[in-house]
Parts: structure tokens; sequence; C-alpha cells
């Protein structure tokens, strides 16, 4: 069944979960997790050796 390494892993992902939550605003975060996602989606679509380019350019627009 489940060994006690994923309930374990389980316990840290639940509190980290809540901790973020509780810690970041919902703006902050809301950015993150969009930046977060375009900069997975750059990585994903063939961009035919942009896509460092495109994936740095993500990163700084979240960090401006």
């Amino acid at each position: 069944m489940f060994g006690i390494e994923f309930v374990a892993g389980q316990f840290v992902k639940a509190t980290l979960k809540s901790a973020a939550n509780q810690l970041l605003s919902d703006q902050v975060a809301k950015t993150v997790k969009r930046h977060a996602w375009c900069a997975s989606l750059v990585m994903i679509l063939p961009t035919f050796g942009l896509d460092s380019f495109l994936f740095i350019g993500v990163l700084w627009h979240m960090y401006i």
C-alpha cells in the first residue's frame, strides 16, 4: 500500500502549502503562479532555440 515515505511526503507537502498560503499575499501568489505557468509553457512549446531567452524574460518580468 502506502509506505512511510509517501505519508511523510504528503504531510510535508500539505504543511508547506498551508504555510506558503499564509505567508504570501494573494497578489504575490497569483503573480508567481502566472509566471510559473508561462515559464513552463515556454519550455514545452517548440521555440527553435529561443526558449532560454524567453524563459529568462519571463522570470525577469516576474521580478520586476
